[in-house]
């Protein structure tokens, strides 16, 4: 099974399976400069997102973890399809009103079928900060387990979302782990309840539970509030995908 990944910035990123799927993750397109206001502070956007105009047609599976603008905007919204299956939580069905949306609570399985693959998305609980006041603040945050199954041949990915390290992450996923798209940043780790996005130590963690095979580091330096830098990760021993191309990550 060869998958290719873009990565557009922020978390948006595709995945291409044989060249017949295309799955995509929170379309977050506003430009350079777009200043966003959250509850406690505002960011601005300080990298263009890279893509080229086509990069979303034909997505078939759009999987979306939070309602935050960083992760969806307006932008965002009109390159989903009508017809293109999307998977969120309840939070997002009124911005989403009109696409093909299934919403997803935690630990819920859904089975899809393109051509001749299945795929099988688990929902993973992602605590997007460190402590339950903050967290109910903030709301509620999907990860997904991808599981794409081609015959006997399967690969896993998992998509961490917005979360810290926590036991109870952890211990949801019980499947061995080809790839994790991990998001970064370290936000607010400075505040009450901070941070509010994983920091390079809290991915160590991870990996060295999981087990995975790859690890592609992304949510990285394209907001002012996102704290951890590229050259951090590259210090940590990780590596970084260059941004509008695609790359080829698998090929079992």
């Amino acid at each position: 099974m060869k998958i290719n990944f873009y990565h557009v910035g922020v978390a948006t990123c595709l995945l291409e399976i044989d060249g017949k799927i295309k799955i995509a993750t929170d379309p977050a397109l506003s430009p350079k400069g777009t200043i966003l206001k959250f509850k406690s502070f505002e960011t601005e956007r300080l990298q263009d997102p890279k893509y080229d105009n086509d990069i979303f047609q034909n997505v078939d599976l759009w999987l979306i973890t939070h309602l935050h603008e960083d992760h969806l905007d307006l932008l965002g919204k009109d390159v989903i399809a009508d017809s293109a299956l999307v998977l969120t939580n309840s939070d997002a069905l009124s911005f989403l009103e009109g696409k093909n949306v299934v919403p997803l609570k935690w630990t819920e399985e859904y089975v899809t079928k393109f051509e001749n693959y299945t795929i099988k998305i688990t929902t993973i609980p992602a605590y997007h900060g460190n402590n339950f006041i903050t967290r109910k603040i903030v709301g509620k945050v999907n990860g997904y387990i991808l599981e794409i199954f081609d015959g006997n041949d399967k690969t896993t990915i998992y998509l961490t979302s917005d979360t810290v390290y926590h036991k109870d992450v952890i211990n949801s996923i019980s499947k061995e782990l080809d790839i994790i798209i991990a998001n970064l940043g370290e936000v607010s780790a400075d505040k009450f309840g901070g941070p509010l996005t994983m920091s390079i130590e809290m991915l160590n963690q991870f990996v060295k539970e999981l087990k995975p095979t790859k690890v592609i580091p992304v949510h990285i330096d394209d907001f002012s509030h996102y704290m951890t830098t590229e050259d951090n990760v590259l210090k940590a021993g990780f590596s970084i995908l260059e941004k509008g191309k695609w790359i080829e990550i698998s090929d079992n």
